[in-house]
């Protein structure tokens, strides 16, 4: 068992039941998927290939191709031609990677005191970038080869239904998170 999910089902599971006053078991905020993307500017191939083998290896899955729907002339860009890949995780490639996204890469950020969030209608997603992805250990050990990578896009949704619950569920992953709204914890 991933020690995410079994960190969730121990302890958090009872802190939201204490917190909140849940009526059902399946009425939980949980983390629902996890989606990791790259958008390349220009029409390169091999920056387009280099970012689907970092994706493949960052989440050891097999990431997808990013195709245009419109034509631009000022990106000279046709229809149907490759713009960035991306990755969705679910279950337990998704706790993997999470665990590993806190304890590796965001903890070794310097000057790091988490992000801030402030309370908007319906938040169930949280949506940061990642400029410095040489905090993986995987593409730090061929920086030669992903040096000319973008930034990496990131978007983890929950399935909670107000902010408490979000900010409640990610305080209690140790996710760094911090909030501009009194969220009376």
């Amino acid at each position: 068992m991933d020690p995410l999910k079994f960190h969730y089902e121990k302890v958090v599971q009872y802190d939201l039941i204490n917190k909140f006053h849940y009526s059902k078991l399946t009425s939980f905020p949980k983390l629902k998927k996890i989606s990791l993307s790259f958008d390349i500017k220009s029409s390169n191939l091999k920056d387009l290939i280099v970012a689907l083998i970092a994706l493949n290896l960052i989440t050891n899955q097999k990431s997808l191709l990013v195709k245009s729907k419109i034509s631009s002339i000022s990106l000279s860009i046709r229809k149907g031609n490759p713009r960035g890949c991306r990755i969705t995780l679910r279950k337990k490639y998704m706790n993997f990677f999470l665990l590993r996204l806190i304890q590796n890469v965001l903890g070794n950020v310097k000057y790091f005191e988490g992000f801030l969030l402030a309370p908007r209608n319906g938040l169930q997603t949280l949506n940061f970038t990642l400029s410095d992805i040489f905090k993986f250990a995987v593409l730090e050990k061929k920086f030669y080869i992903f040096k000319s990578l973008p930034n990496l896009k990131i978007t983890i949704v929950t399935t909670s239904n107000n902010f408490n619950e979000f900010f409640f569920l990610f305080r209690s992953l140790n996710y760094p998170l911090f909030s501009t709204f009194n969220t009376k914890r």
